[in-house]
């Protein structure tokens, strides 16, 4: 789901006071434009994985200057691996204080997947997931499958599909995995509703992949036996 964060950064920046927006940027990133300052973002998070499409293990922040000084005048104590002042003593300041051992490699594939992000023009890129997107969400609709997502706020990578009743939504991504190589994201936390996620990001972002999905989830579901769901 693609939430209002431009227009929350500008409500929030009309009412003043000490409110902090934090925004979860790991699906877009790479593929939606993202304003950290211009939207009044105070701390965002991504991943490199998605639509960066570099290494996992590493998750790209951005911090404002009122959430450093939140964080600078705090009283109570925090976990050593998130505890920012820490942080930015050993990537901002110098002389640097020593806080973990820099993941190298993971940090020059990231520096290439960036490099190629830029050489394909950040609009281009934007583009390319949009269109793979609404394809691919064309194409479930015509199945007569349902999507989550209220349709003013449906993100273009990231798809989540409501389970059709009567249908084993695991059994149907175990064997999509297992007899296709595809693997199919479910719910994710104890009250999430039965839901496949469809994910069509980075190199993924296109109609060709999309087509692969849909004609894995094409294959499973016409087979019966993935229709009855497990007791």
């Amino acid at each position: 789901m693609r939430h209002p964060v431009e227009e929350l950064g500008r409500e929030l920046k009309r009412r003043g006071g000490n409110t902090l927006l934090f925004v979860d940027c790991v699906t877009s990133l790479g593929a939606n434009d993202v304003r950290f300052d211009e939207w009044g973002f105070d701390y965002a998070y991504s991943c490199t994985q998605k639509a960066l499409a570099a290494p996992p293990g590493m998750s790209p922040i951005a911090i404002s200057d009122r959430a450093l000084e939140r964080v600078a005048a705090r009283t109570h104590p925090v976990p050593f691996t998130f505890d920012l002042d820490l942080l930015a003593k050993y990537w901002i300041a110098r002389p640097i204080t020593y806080h973990h051992t820099a993941p190298i490699l993971h940090i020059y594939a990231l520096y290439e997947a960036l490099r190629g992000a830029l050489d394909e023009g950040l609009e281009n890129r934007f583009q390319r997931h949009a269109e793979a997107g609404a394809y691919l969400q064309e194409k479930v609709r015509e199945r007569g499958l349902e999507l989550l997502a209220d349709p003013e706020y449906q993100l273009a990578q990231l798809t989540a599909v409501r389970v059709p009743e009567g249908v084993d939504g695991k059994e149907v991504q175990d064997r999509v995995l297992r007899e296709h190589d595809i693997e199919i994201g479910g719910g994710l936390g104890p009250d999430a509703p039965p839901i496949w996620r469809l994910g069509l990001m980075g190199y993924n972002a296109r109609r060709e992949a999309a087509d692969q999905v849909l004609t894995a989830l094409d294959a499973v579901l016409a087979d019966t036996k993935a229709l009855a769901p497990t007791a």
